[in-house]
């Protein structure tokens, strides 16, 4: 082969990528023009009355908000046509499909309707949503001049954030125990060493709840994609809650008292709501990792078997390593006396803080004839 075919053959072929390159560029910035694509609900432009609920559009956005029963709402959107799916891998699918009538409201300002425990309002110049009680009591609305976005498959809802308004919730997270005024991913992550501003750390649960005077609501937002809440730190006067991707499908559970053990995402909640039984539960977080005695029983049962459990609590959390031991035989449970945890009663009596001490001691004196054993200190 002479040069002159070399260099033909070289600049058929590179006309040949050129072309196959302008095929593929059409295709190319359609996909980056659907993960860009900014939609935002700005007013109602279509409505349509359900049986327990309403369903709305704003463009080609839809929104159906469905009242499971009288105190329990959910609220799914989609950025483009019909809703996805109706799945989920926390909420039983009999809990979805639960429902109680309501009575449709509509007028020139808004639509919605409302159930014996709660009203919902969504007015048609904004697509603004408003949820209160039947004496008018704000439970919960959207922020002003914040509706939601989506960018691509992203999105973000904004909520209005009072003044006196408190945030609790969300599983395994350091810092302080009101969530206000802090923003937090939840994306389980195995964080050894973790410090008070390490985030995300192992559980993730997309449930909180927000405390104003007295009124307390619960939120669950069923997404498993990466997801992130802002109590204020981006806005003063809004909290937000968002994914990069999945479903905007989130239930709101009015109180008004969480004291009552109505609100919670175990029966979203087990002992009151039934309508939203989830595969989640809230409750005392007693970590055993390497927390086994030298007879393999876990002081947390012996700690906890000592206090009585009281408000919202449904469950003990267990995780796995040298408790799985403790958990193998269920005599050393019951031995333990964690039955009477688990199933809610109250624990016989509370410790002296001298037996708590002796305790405490007796196993750091275990832990450390274990790690002499190990280094061949001792027999």
């Amino acid at each position: 082969m002479n040069r002159y075919q070399v260099f033909t053959l070289f600049a058929l072929l590179c006309a040949r990528v050129s072309i196959v390159a302008e095929q593929a560029e059409p295709h190319e910035s359609s996909l980056a023009s659907t993960a860009n694509q900014l939609t935002v609900l700005q007013s109602v432009t279509e409505s349509k009355a359900l049986e327990n609920g309403i369903e709305i559009r704003s463009g080609n956005a839809a929104m159906q908000i469905t009242a499971l029963r009288e105190d329990i709402l959910r609220v799914r959107v989609a950025s483009q046509g019909s809703l996805p799916e109706d799945a989920s891998w926390a909420v039983l699918a009999h809990a979805r499909a639960e429902k109680t009538s309501v009575a449709n409201e509509d007028n020139s300002v808004s639509v919605g309707f409302h159930t014996t425990a709660l009203r919902v309002r969504i007015d048609r110049a904004t697509a603004r949503m408003q949820v209160t009680d039947l004496n008018g009591t704000i439970v919960q609305q959207d922020a002003a001049n914040r509706p939601i976005e989506f960018h691509g498959p992203a999105f973000r809802v904004y909520k209005t954030m009072r003044p006196e308004e408190h945030y609790f919730g969300l599983g395994d997270k350091p810092g302080p125990l009101d969530r206000r005024d802090h923003a937090y991913n939840l994306w389980n992550t195995d964080s050894y060493g973790f410090q008070e501003s390490t985030d995300p750390i192992y559980k993730a649960i997309p449930f909180f709840l927000t405390s104003f005077r007295g009124i307390t609501t619960g939120v669950l937002f069923d997404n498993t994609w990466r997801t992130n809440f802002d109590f204020g730190k981006e806005l003063a006067d809004a909290y937000s809650f968002g994914s990069e991707n999945g479903p905007l499908d989130y239930y709101i559970i009015f109180g008004p008292d969480a004291r009552n053990g109505a609100i919670s995402p175990s029966s979203v909640v087990v002992p009151r709501i039934s309508a939203i039984p989830v595969q989640l539960s809230p409750g005392i977080g007693g970590d055993s990792y390497s927390g086994t005695t030298s007879q393999g029983q876990s002081p947390g049962g012996r700690y906890l078997s000592g206090y009585r459990l009281s408000g919202p609590s449904s469950a003990i959390y267990r995780q796995p390593d040298r408790f799985s031991s403790f958990l193998a035989d269920d005599r050393e449970f019951e031995n333990a006396e964690f039955s009477r945890c688990r199933h809610h009663r109250s624990a016989h009596r509370e410790p002296s803080q001298r037996q708590l001490l002796s305790l405490r001691q007796r196993d750091r004196r275990g832990s450390l004839r274990k790690k002499s054993r190990r280094l061949g200190l001792c027999r």
